[in-house]
């Protein structure tokens, strides 16, 4: 079966944004609707639904495949329609938290960069099924390392990966498209079962200065 990274990544990403979003006082702070956030709500609901059974090979049919693209494309519009609308609101100071929770893009680089941080991520695989594997990057200060948000001051996790024979030593990796969440999928074609996969990550500060790489973390894809 062929997965979509894309619609991994709003998965993981979107469990941050909607427990941001439902934090205390966020939401009314921000001016956003309950009408909104139930709609917002709804369909996260749905597009989760459709994702798990896109992405079980059990369940992964010609059929999930379009139900999981089409939630991905209506609830991938609301939240970039959200994040419009809460840019253009002049009556609302968004904070650095809001923009990095919520993944809003700035136009413009701030005058002051923010530097991240200057350490590197741990990654660790926590589970596995056929063409999948599930990633924590974790914070490795001291008393951090189970916290299942990002380091204060990252706004993303970058990421590149390897793909080799087993046996053989990473030439060449591909870099993915930065995340906004710790725990998240990597997804592999049927052509890599069997092979090593290689993971690098880096922190990444909203106004996009890198943190140095992590050491590779090699797996088997499965």
């Amino acid at each position: 079966m062929k997965l979509d990274q894309k619609l991994s990544d709003l998965h993981a990403e979107s469990e941050v944004s909607l427990s941001y979003l439902h934090s205390e006082g966020v939401a009314i702070r921000l001016e956003v609707s309950e009408t909104r956030l139930e709609s917002i709500d709804g369909h996260k609901t749905a597009n989760d639904i459709k994702y798990d059974l896109y992405k079980n090979p059990l369940t992964h049919t010609p059929q999930s495949v379009i139900d999981a693209h089409a939630t991905y494309d209506v609830f991938h519009k609301e939240m970039e329609a959200l994040k419009k609308q809460l840019k253009s609101n002049m009556d609302i100071e968004l904070t650095g938290a809001d923009i990095i929770a919520l993944y809003i893009h700035q136009d413009e680089t701030p005058r002051h960069k923010v530097p991240a941080p200057k350490f590197s991520p741990n990654n660790m695989v926590t589970k596995q099924t056929p063409l999948v594997t599930r990633i924590f990057t974790l914070n490795p200060t001291d008393g951090h390392q189970t916290e299942k948000h990002k380091p204060d001051g990252v706004a993303k996790v970058g990421r590149k990966l390897a793909k080799v024979e087993a046996g053989s030593e990473p030439k060449e990796y591909v870099t993915l498209a930065s995340i906004g969440a710790v725990e998240y999928d990597l997804i592999f074609g049927p052509e890599d079962a069997g092979k090593e996969g290689y993971l690098i990550t880096w922190y990444i500060s909203p106004t996009g200065e890198e943190g140095p790489p992590s050491d590779p973390l090699k797996f088997i894809i499965i």
